[in-house]
């Protein structure tokens, strides 16, 4: 905070000795001023400023000033000294440079007058009621007080009443000073803002050349910088401006020409993209179509391969049959060779008989007749026995070949079951990879035809960007023109 004086400018502390002389406060005066501070002063100030400062607690526009107790200790202290430097009578430098240094922390603070005004009522009340009972009464009961000793009761209360006002002008007199200085000090400001509103008011019309008198500059400096600065900062945005206005011309032009090229690519890849949706569709249905035909191959080669294996398992009851017939034939054969031992036997016996009735003669001539008979039946046993045998050699070798050609055949139907088995595995996982195809197909038809939407919708916005490219470019030239206008170009 800068020194104001409370009298004069420059810094100089004001003139005490006018104002001593016109309250008559002499070196006779003094000294008697001086009794107070050999009296017990610091209990009637301890009293009166304890009054004091409570009602400044009270006092809603004072407490403000004094919210701690450690405030309120400070301050009262400080009062005790300058009260006990002003009962000392010694009206030099030092208290001179403490009074004004009050005044001025009142008038920082804006504590209104009258409020210390009323605090020096509040103290001296106090004071004066001391004083005047120190004089007055000696222990418990009140004195006989001469004239002489009222007469100086008077000039000692009339001193201290004194003192009080010389200390109470001194203050108020810096305060009311500091705000003089204040007004003259707003009044020069306040003619230089009219004077920086007016350069302003010509710059914000286009006057860029507009400049500050040196008074102004002097009578408000701060503002004079703030106008330099927001003039140079105006000059540099400009600058920028019409930097950044070019680029965004230039720019704008090769974002238009950009654009534009992209527009034709983004038609060129729609149409491409059109075909391409249109051969996924055909593709899609292709594959369907291939599915279809693989999973009726699957269908087919599960029939083959049922078939097999019940062909297979027929060509098993075969040879088990042949196996059967086998066994037959050679019971058959058995039979058969027994049938021919038997013939021959009986063809011996026969043989024998016819012997026997031709030596017997006449009588055994019926006998011969039967045993020839018997001979010829077992001729024609043997005969039939061997044709039997024949015939059942014949059906052997056809069994024997049938046995093989079945067993062949079971061979090669199992060799086909096994082929066919892996046929069906073979076309079953055709199928199933056709599925996929088939539903990545369908994903890749759907794909294309969102690819197909979103070429679209980007064909658009190219077309929204050029527009919006070449509207920059318009605003640019405005704002190349407006720089123009206030001179910068």
């Amino acid at each position: 905070m800068e020194h104001i004086s409370p009298l004069g400018g420059d810094g100089e502390l004001p003139s005490i000795s006018n104002r001593l002389a016109f309250l008559g406060i002499d070196d006779h005066q003094r000294h008697v001023l001086s009794e107070i501070k050999s009296s017990p002063i610091h209990d009637i100030l301890n009293d009166s400023l304890k009054i004091f400062y409570e009602r400044i607690r009270e006092t809603p526009e004072l407490s403000e000033f004094f919210k701690t107790d450690e405030v309120v200790e400070k301050a009262s202290q400080r009062q005790k000294e300058h009260w006990g430097q002003l009962f000392s009578g010694e009206f030099d430098e030092h208290y001179v440079r403490n009074v004004t240094k009050i005044g001025e922390t009142h008038a920082r603070i804006g504590l209104d007058p009258q409020w210390y005004i009323a605090g020096y009522a509040v103290i001296l009340e106090r004071i004066i009621q001391d004083v005047i009972s120190n004089s007055i009464v000696r222990g418990t009961k009140p004195q006989k007080v001469s004239p002489q000793q009222m007469a100086h009761l008077g000039e000692l209360i009339g001193v201290v009443v004194k003192a009080a006002c010389l200390d109470m002008d001194m203050a108020i007199s810096t305060y009311l000073n500091r705000l003089k200085q204040e007004r003259e000090k707003a009044a020069k400001e306040n003619d230089a803002l009219i004077v920086i509103s007016e350069a302003i008011d010509r710059m914000a019309e286009g006057d860029m050349t507009v400049t500050l008198n040196p008074s102004v500059i002097e009578r408000s400096p701060v503002l004079a910088n703030s106008f330099k600065r927001l003039k140079e900062r105006v000059q540099d945005m400009a600058e920028e401006i019409k930097g950044a206005s070019s680029l965004v011309g230039t720019s704008s032009e090769k974002i238009s020409d950009g654009v534009a090229k992209a527009e034709e690519r983004a038609q060129d890849q729609v149409s491409a993209i059109s075909e391409i949706t249109e051969l996924t569709r055909v593709l899609k249905n292709s594959i369907s179509g291939v599915a279809k035909q693989t999973e009726a191959a699957e269908d087919a080669v599960r029939s083959c391969l049922k078939a097999t294996m019940e062909g297979n398992a027929n060509v098993t009851k075969a040879q088990s049959s042949m196996e059967q017939i086998e066994t037959i034939w050679k019971v058959i054969h058995d039979l058969v060779g027994a049938i021919d031992g038997i013939a021959t036997q009986t063809n011996l016996l026969a043989l024998n008989a016819s012997v026997e009735a031709a030596r017997v003669g006449d009588e055994g001539g019926g006998f011969a007749v039967i045993a020839g008979e018997i001979r010829t039946l077992a001729n024609t046993t043997k005969n039939t026995a061997e044709q039997i045998s024949e015939k059942t050699r014949l059906s052997k070798d056809l069994v024997l070949a049938a046995s093989i050609s079945v067993s062949s055949t079971a061979e090669l139907l199992a060799k086909i079951k096994d082929g066919v088995s892996l046929v069906e595995v073979a076309v079953t996982n055709i199928n199933s990879e056709m599925n996929k195809q088939t539903s990545s197909a369908e994903s890749t038809h759907h794909e294309a035809i969102k690819l197909q939407k979103t070429t679209q919708e980007s064909v658009q916005l190219a077309g929204l960007m050029r527009k919006s490219s070449r509207d920059l470019m318009g605003r640019s030239q405005a704002m190349q023109i407006l720089l123009k206008e206030f001179g910068f170009a």
